[in-house]
């Protein structure tokens, strides 16, 4: 079997390794000796499982070692690797899923599981993988069907039993429906952004003068900033002796002042096409 271990979604590109921790003891997994070790820092580099990243989908998978039972008593911590090997410094990224049931552990009985698994994939054995487990309330049509053919993964829901109210399919052994999810989320999250940025930029240009000067965020106001361009474009404006005047937005309250110099011989401006 392979790729029992599937963690994500998580940033791609990301070093990822996987270690087995035994619930009913806290003992961890050594992949080397192949044996369960009680946790020493010294050893932690024994008990990685490298997680593999499917194309750049932000999903991970890793084959379980053989000899154990990924059957809910083992729990499947993911890291990410800082450096060049693991260390019991990385981070912890999560709780990967483990989709391997064992049905003997949860019967009882493992010769029904032998036979449960024989119908389903020809294989024999206790160990199903989530893949291949059907969920039938009435016996008729399936509530949850995963992967009925074993060559892909197909989730069907009908509520009723005489339909489907929901179907996803896959076919193939590639991870096209994880693919597309990705590609889904990854364009929902465009459009949020998108959205959030023409909402910030219309904000910005909707805003008031009045509203700006009000505000206590930003600098001390000033003459040398985006406000004291705008107020010289739309406020009122005086001109006395040698002493422009810029008003706040009150057309009251002085804003700023600059110095004018005239020349009784410059030619007047009557006017200002519009841009090219």
């Amino acid at each position: 079997m392979a790729r029992e271990i599937q963690f994500g979604p998580y940033p791609t590109g990301a070093t990822l390794y996987a270690v087995l921790k035994r619930a009913s003891d806290g003992y961890l997994r050594d992949v080397v000796a192949n044996a369960w070790d009680v946790p020493l820092a010294a050893d932690w580099g024994d008990y990685d499982i490298a997680l593999t990243e499917d194309s750049t989908t932000g999903h991970y998978v890793a084959t379980a070692p053989s000899g154990v039972a990924l059957d809910g008593t083992v729990s499947v911590i993911v890291y990410e690797q800082a450096g060049g090997s693991p260390a019991t410094t990385d981070t912890y990224a999560g709780e990967a899923r483990a989709s391997v049931v064992n049905i003997g552990a949860i019967s009882g009985d493992s010769g029904a599981a032998d036979a449960l698994e024989t119908m389903l994939d020809g294989t024999g054995g206790n160990d199903l993988t989530l893949a291949q487990i059907v969920v039938s309330p009435t016996g008729n049509d399936p509530a949850v069907l995963l992967s009925p053919s074993g060559s892909g993964a197909c989730i069907e829901l009908g509520g009723s039993g005489s339909g489907d109210g929901i179907e996803f399919s896959r076919t193939g052994a590639g991870d096209a429906l994880d693919a597309n999810m990705a590609a889904a989320l990854q364009q929902e999250a465009e459009d949020a952004i998108t959205a959030q940025a023409s909402a910030i930029a219309d904000t910005v240009l909707r805003r008031t003068t009045a509203n700006a000067e009000a505000s206590s965020s930003g600098d001390t106001l000033d003459e040398k900033s985006l406000l004291g361009a705008v107020a010289k474009l739309v406020h009122l404006i005086e001109v006395s002796g040698g002493t422009l005047t810029v008003k706040r937005a009150d057309g009251t309250t002085t804003f700023f002042t600059q110095t004018v110099t005239s020349d009784a011989t410059a030619e007047p401006i009557t006017g200002l096409g519009a841009a090219s």
